[in-house]
């Protein structure tokens, strides 16, 4: 992990790659607490959280764990906390997407 935000490269610049998750209903929504950046100079892949301050940097590696890695980022930001009595996440819609989060161990 990067705690300056840099590339293990040593580059500070990056391009920000748009997060998003589809629902079983077709519907598009972002993920607005995480960026995922990739370095312009080795095209190396991170993770950082999009919250103010300092940012640390987290390897992105393809594969399961960054989707499970992403559904979980996705929950965070679409926690229902305005209705208690609705679904626990707006993403969260049908049985098919519930499938989807238990297929990688999400509760």
């Amino acid at each position: 992990m990067s705690d300056d935000a840099r590339c293990l490269c040593g580059s500070r610049i990056f391009f920000q790659k748009p997060t998003v998750i589809t629902t079983a209903s077709g519907s598009i929504r972002d993920i607005p607490s995480v960026f995922v950046l990739e370095c312009v100079r080795c095209a190396r892949a991170f993770y950082a959280d999009s919250e103010a301050g300092k940012k640390t940097l987290r390897p992105y590696v393809p594969g399961v764990y960054a989707e499970t890695e992403l559904f979980k980022q996705a929950l965070a930001s679409w926690r229902n906390k305005d209705k208690p009595e609705s679904n626990d996440s707006h993403i969260v819609l049908e049985d098919a997407d519930k499938a989807d989060f238990a297929r990688l161990g999400i509760e």
